[in-house]
């Protein structure tokens, strides 16, 4: 019976840190989301775009990002271009 309740009890002490490591993740997260929308990484984002896609970009790459200037859907979605979305999605793949 020993052995059971410290068998238990490490099993307990396993949840709790796989609790909060997933509340740890999730606060990461949601930090990042938070500072995505800021204005100095916008600015960050936007420079990213000019210069990868813009200038160093094929005639395609240039097409898309006039076409992100205009807001359409697509290329809205298209993150290739904004660092921390990469930093979110690999911290979301991550288990």
């Amino acid at each position: 019976e020993a052995i059971n309740r410290e068998y238990n009890f490490k099993l307990n002490q396993k949840i709790e840190e796989i609790k909060n490591y997933k509340l740890e993740k999730e606060n990461i997260i949601n930090e990042i989301i938070n500072l995505s929308s800021r204005k100095p990484f916008k600015l960050v984002h936007f420079l990213s775009r000019i210069k990868n896609q813009f200038i160093l970009g094929s005639f395609r790459e240039k097409k898309k990002f006039l076409k992100w200037l205009k807001r359409d859907e697509e290329e809205i979605l298209d993150d290739r271009y904004n660092e921390l979305i990469k930093i979110l999605n690999k911290i979301k793949n991550k288990n």
